[in-house]
């Protein structure tokens, strides 16, 4: 339920700690869903991750 609310939000309204918030907790919880992550990947595609602090980057490369 909470992979499909966020497949159907525009996720370019979030900032750094919000997407590695996202993909960080699917990981801790085990749960995978492609879509989600999928999405969060194209969204982070499109940023300047330069912009991202160490932790938000650290966490989003361990989720993955």
């Amino acid at each position: 339920k909470v992979a499909a609310t966020l497949i159907a939000r525009d996720l370019s309204t979030f900032n750094s700690q919000n997407l590695s918030n996202i993909v960080w907790a699917f990981a801790t919880a085990e749960e995978s869903n492609s879509q989600t992550f999928d999405k969060v990947a194209a969204t982070l595609i499109a940023r300047d991750l330069s912009t991202f602090n160490s932790q938000n980057l650290s966490n989003i490369v361990w989720a993955f």
